[in-house]
């Protein structure tokens, strides 16, 4: 899972009645940190693009659902896939500020 990814997004949100139902958004993935997962997305009624973002832990606990397109199969993002992509966005940020204590 990186940056340009597409991806759909189903957000848990409180329905009439109050059940809760799932919207679903499709776009694709702008940012990610070790913590949160940034989404563009097109709304389907206005057209409009929106940006959303995401804490991963309420991605994991079953907020929101998140389906990722590879190789023109769209499969659901699991927990595993999460704790991967937190440990990559961690090596990264490390990465970054060792290379800016280095050039001070």
């Amino acid at each position: 899972m990186q940056v340009g990814d597409k991806i759909k997004l189903k957000v848990k949100q409180m329905a009439k009645l109050n059940r809760p139902a799932f919207v679903e958004h499709k776009g694709y993935i702008s940012n990610i940190s070790s913590n949160v997962i940034v989404v563009m997305y097109t709304d389907s009624y206005n057209k409009d693009l929106y940006r959303v973002s995401f804490n991963i832990a309420d991605i994991i606990e079953g907020k929101a659902i998140i389906e990722i397109k590879e190789k023109g199969i769209w499969r659901l993002i699991n927990q595993f896939d999460f704790m991967e992509m937190r440990e990559n966005a961690e090596a990264q940020e490390n990465t970054i500020q060792g290379n800016r204590g280095q050039a001070i």
